[in-house]
């Protein structure tokens, strides 16, 4: 067994861990000069899911940031299809440093800063549409929440209090909420905002940008029996097409990456485009591949693991070189226990899109419990040669090596972490906690792995 008590020392550290923090250096551009601002891309103004509109497939909303940037000239309105408004507003004392890297920060600069698991961002991801209102991206804010059936908005004030506990939305802001309709208008951050879900989805006055999180779809999905997947998408993509919005563009974040999201749903935004480029597609049968999709959901109700590997064969002969299905196969062989086939597959997996790699730490929390240790640190070698700057990754390298005994490696880990520039607005109290981890090492036998 394993020496006890550090499964503790994890838990806490990654509780805590802000994993996106602050420095203290100016955002700049290339050649220490500040971005330039680009004028706004021609627009062509289309009728969603009436003709087709390009939509960017993005990991978390803070990566759309660079994009709806380039917009920011014609203000249109953002449109907001997501069960999280991603208002997190960002901390006093970051905010003009987070708001100069929005608005002028580079590509990259953004994705390090504000999307990369990593303890030097300024922003979280949950602070998205707030970093867009406060960098004057767009003109009025239109959030769509998700909805079953034709059921109205929460009573107004259960919904005030609901956001002013979350700690989106000031009192203030909370009271100029009002009901128009089936929907709430009101004003945060001196935008005009307003809310509503697929029964009375709100309109703006401008042409909009789309926006789809993933998250959108999570509490109308119970299981394939109740709520099949591809037509509970078709159905509230079919009641948006009746509300005739008017977009320039559309960004999808899959919100896998730090996020709640499972990435047995991943596939979703790739589906998800391709039904916005090509609105003939929601009256048409489905595509082999997501029918195929469509029964083995199905089929895990009742646990027909063969005939759900059958299927997977079958995708994978359609598409050899679609990460979904990689990631499929895996899950899949790993209920039929082919442990070498299913970690093969996850590894093709990832070398089709890294972001898979995050199930390697999966596996290896996995492998602690079944007492494999040598298992688990080779998973999270595999999760750090993917994220080499992922914190979470280190620190719990760090905590398996002192289980284990192997100190001089643990103490070595936890000098890196010690190294890092750890945030003092998310981070204020990792200092304390890498003691604690470097003191519980300490006193573990060299060698010990009870």
């Amino acid at each position: 067994m394993f020496v006890r008590g550090f499964s503790v020392f994890l838990l806490v550290l990654l509780t805590l861990v802000g994993c996106e923090s602050r420095n203290d250096d100016q955002v700049v551009g290339k050649d220490n000069m500040p971005a330039q601002k680009v004028p706004a891309p021609e627009i062509k103004p289309e009728a969603l899911f009436h003709e087709p509109v390009n939509a960017i497939l993005v990991e978390t909303a803070t990566a759309a940031l660079p994009i709806w940037r380039k917009y920011a000239p014609i203000k249109p309105a953002l449109i907001l299809f997501s069960n999280d408004p991603f208002l997190e507003p960002i901390p006093t004392e970051l905010e003009d440093q987070a708001i100069e890297m929005v608005r002028n920060g580079s590509a990259d600069q953004i994705k390090t800063r504000a999307v990369d698991i990593t303890p030097n961002p300024l922003l979280l991801h949950r602070m998205a549409v707030d970093a867009a209102i406060k960098a004057d991206f767009f003109s009025e804010i239109i959030w769509v929440l998700p909805s079953k059936d034709d059921a109205p908005l929460p009573p107004l004030e259960d919904f005030r209090q609901s956001m002013v506990e979350a700690g989106l939305i000031s009192q203030t802001e909370a009271a100029t909420l009002t009901k128009q309709g089936g929907s709430f208008s009101g004003s945060f951050r001196g935008m005009p905002v307003m809310i509503g879900n697929l029964s009375a989805i709100p309109l703006p006055k401008n042409p909009a940008w789309i926006h789809f999180d993933l998250s959108f779809f999570k509490p109308l999905y119970k299981n394939e029996v109740s709520t099949p997947l591809y037509p509970l998408i078709f159905d509230a993509f079919r009641k948006i097409r009746s509300a005739k919005l008017i977009s320039i563009g559309a960004t999808i974040s899959s919100s896998n990456l730090g996020g709640p999201l499972s990435l047995k749903i991943r596939f979703i935004g790739r589906d998800l485009a391709h039904l916005i480029a090509n609105p003939e597609s929601l009256d048409a049968s489905l595509p082999e591949l997501q029918a195929r999709r469509a029964q083995n959901l199905y089929l895990e109700q009742f646990m027909k693991k063969d005939e759900i590997l059958k299927n997977c064969l079958a995708m994978e002969e359609l598409a050899p070189d679609d990460a979904t299905v990689k990631f499929d196969l895996y899950n899949v062989r790993r209920t039929h226990k082919q442990g070498e086939l299913a970690l093969e597959s996850l590894d093709q997996a990832v070398a089709l899109d890294p972001v898979y790699a995050l199930e390697y730490i999966e596996l290896a929390n996995t492998a602690v419990e079944k007492q494999r240790p040598d298992a688990a640190l080779k998973l999270l070698g595999k999760a750090r040669a993917i994220f080499p700057g992922n914190p979470l990754i280190l620190m719990q390298d760090a905590n398996l090596q002192g289980k284990l005994g192997h100190r001089d490696a643990a103490m070595a880990l936890i000098q890196e972490l010690k190294d890092l520039p750890w945030s003092k607005v998310y981070d204020k109290n990792m200092p304390e906690h890498l003691a604690q981890l470097e003191e519980a090492v300490q006193d573990v036998p060299v060698g010990s792995t009870q």
